[in-house]
């Protein structure tokens, strides 16, 4: 199996972009690329019943916004005391950035509030405090 490796870089006046394509064979995988602007990370636990399956919750969560969803990863599953028997918690943390601008509070509120209600719809789930 051969494997290539190309760097590549497109500057601009007031920062750079650095990306890697990796082929391997006839099989191209698409660019990468970094954002200029600062991520941020939320954390969200929910109260859910048992049979929703965490990967469905993470891809509710990842179509709520595509373009500033980067990624959501489950960091707690717990089931016990002060939960209900038939529900678990789920926590999840979710890193959003944009690759177009410097989010401002009120657009990350947004964006929780929208995950949230998201959540809650499709599933039933409530927001843990």
């Amino acid at each position: 199996m051969t494997m290539s490796v190309s760097w590549y870089s497109k500057s601009c006046p007031s920062s750079s972009r650095v990306g890697i394509r990796i082929a391997r064979g006839n099989d191209q995988k698409s660019k990468y690329s970094v954002s200029d602007f600062q991520k941020s990370e939320r954390d969200f636990a929910f109260i859910i019943d048992k049979k929703v399956k965490a990967q469905d919750l993470i891809k509710i969560i990842s179509n709520v916004d595509k373009n500033l969803i980067q990624s959501v990863k489950i960091f707690d599953l717990y089931e016990g005391d002060n939960i209900p028997e038939d529900k678990k918690s789920i926590a999840l943390n979710v890193t959003i950035q944009s690759s177009e601008k410097t989010l401002k509070d009120k657009d990350l509120e947004n964006l929780n509030n929208l995950i949230i209600k998201s959540v809650e719809d499709k599933t039933g789930a409530k927001i843990r405090s």
